[in-house]
């Protein structure tokens, strides 16, 4: 059975998504705030925990919020060290914030867990 929070996320998680696809960029900030403010609430795995930092950290980048979302994407990382594409995903919001060379590094460790993703290599 799902918790109140687990409802309450489905629920912002919902309205962010209907909010972008209106072009209601205020209204998806707004839902995304609270999206964010619930998924620190969150229990359940490492895993699934990381999940939801970088979904915060693709729908930020959507928003062109990238400072937000270089930090949902590190704590994704910081739960789930060896998934690429949170470190490739890392490395992109950082390139859009000019620290090139932190994206770099971060490509380069996009490459060690995965030598076949040849977006990395761009």
């Amino acid at each position: 059975m799902a918790s109140a929070t687990d409802a309450a996320i489905s629920t912002a998680r919902g309205a962010v998504v209907t909010a972008l696809r209106q072009r209601q960029l205020v209204s998806a900030a707004a839902a995304l705030e609270q999206l964010t403010s619930l998924g620190s609430q969150m229990s359940g795995s490492a895993a699934e925990r990381a999940r939801t930092q970088a979904e915060l950290g693709d729908l930020w980048s959507l928003l062109n919020e990238y400072a937000r979302a270089e930090a949902h994407y590190g704590h994704a990382i910081e739960l789930a060290p060896t998934l690429p594409r949170y470190w490739f995903n890392r490395a992109t919001v950082r390139r859009f914030l000019g620290q090139l060379q932190a994206a770099e590094e971060d490509y380069d460790r996009t490459l060690q867990l995965a030598p076949l993703d040849s977006q990395a290599y761009l």
